[in-house]
This record gives C-alpha cells, sequence and structure tokens, in this order.
C-alpha cells in the first residue's frame, strides 16, 4: 500500500504509435482501444493502494491514462473532468453551492424551532449532519471499491435528486417558503411545519 510519501511511476497507455514501434516524443497522440484497456486494468490494480493524487503532463495520452485511473480509485477530479480547468471551475460550483445549502439548512431550522428551542435544535441539526459525514462517506468508499469511483458519486447524484424530488412531492408548499431578513421570520405556506399562526375561527 503506498502512503502519501511514496511516488509511483506509471507510464501511459498503448498509443498507436507505440503498437510500430514510432518515436512520439512531444507529438500529441491518443491512446488507442488497448491503452484504454490498459489504463482501466491498471486502475483496478491500484484501488487499494492508497494514492492521495495523481498528476500527469499535459499530453492527451498521459491525462487520459490519469483519467481512466483517477476515475477507478476515486480522485474525482480527474476521474470525471476532461482538463483541470474544467475541474476547478467544477469544485467552484460544487463549494458554492454546499454553502448554500448549508447556510438555508440552518436558516429554515431557525426559522421553524420555536424561540425557547431554537439554539437547541439548531445545535442538533449541526451535530446530526457533520456528525454524519463519515458515516457517508465510508459508505461511499465502500461502494467506490467495490465498482467505481464514478459509479460511487452517480449513486450519490441519484439518491439526492430521488430524496428531493420525494420531499418535494410529499410537501409541495416547501417552495414556497420564505425566511425574512432578521433570519427568524418565516412566510409562505406553513402546512404541516409546526410554524402555522394560531386559528382565528370563533
Amino acid at each position: 500500500m503506498a502512503g502519501c510519501n511514496e511516488v509511483l511511476l506509471v507510464r501511459h497507455g498503448e498509443t498507436d504509435d507505440n503498437a510500430v514501434a514510432r518515436f512520439q516524443g512531444r507529438t500529441d497522440t491518443v491512446l488507442n482501444a488497448r491503452g484504454r484497456e490498459q489504463s482501466h486494468a491498471l486502475g483496478h490494480a491500484l484501488r487499494g493502494a492508497g494514492l492521495c493524487a495523481l498528476y500527469s503532463s499535459p499530453l492527451r495520452r498521459a491525462h487520459e491514462t490519469a483519467r481512466i485511473v483517477g476515475a477507478a480509485i476515486g480522485l474525482t477530479s480527474f476521474g470525471l473532468a476532461p482538463s483541470v480547468p474544467l475541474a476547478i471551475g467544477a469544485l467552484l460550483i460544487v463549494g458554492a453551492s454546499f454553502l448554500t445549502f448549508a447556510a438555508a439548512t440552518v436558516t429554515l431550522t431557525q426559522a421553524l424551532a420555536p424561540a425557547r428551542l431554537r439554539g437547541r435544535l439548531v445545535s442538533l441539526f449541526a451535530t446530526l449532519y457533520w456528525g454524519m459525514m463519515p458515516v457517508g462517506a465510508l459508505l461511499v468508499g465502500l461502494v467506490a471499491e467495490a465498482t467505481t469511483g464514478r459509479t460511487a458519486i452517480a449513486l450519490c447524484g441519484a439518491g439526492l435528486a430521488i430524496a428531493g424530488a420525494t420531499a418535494f412531492f410529499a410537501r409541495p408548499q416547501i417552495a414556497t417558503l420564505s425566511v425574512g431578513r432578521d433570519g427568524l421570520t418565516l412566510s409562505g405556506d406553513l402546512r404541516g411545519s409546526g410554524a402555522e399562526p394560531p386559528s382565528l375561527s370563533a
């Protein structure tokens, strides 16, 4: 098992020029079908190696080899993005989405909680939210080890989409909720939220 202070040097998969013993140099050739098969086999062999990062030259044959290996071992910046700039852009979007989600859920929890329980409920939510992350990471890691990193991420995305759609169809009024600028007042269709205004019927 390789540690983060060890370096494994790997040659790119086969290209058509390799197959006929033609010198390539800096010529930007691509992998052939056998080269992609070799890369998939290498990724499968390295799943339990404990690699922390992948580095490759910008040549397409080297980058494609690293991308295929990265997908197999769960290093998603190589496994899902065809280029480094695209990976960086995707990370910015994911990071912004994560911050928005975290802020929105905490704010909604505060607005829905009774004043006397607000601090306790927000603390409980934060404990469960952050405390369950290692469990989720372990489960996703097991799925990635049994399949590929790309499959594990796709399954997570599908699970989140199904959970979101189920919540929306079960409680469509969620889409109408709005939190005031003070972070405490809530407006919209409050049925079933526990924060409905008291009935004024005689």
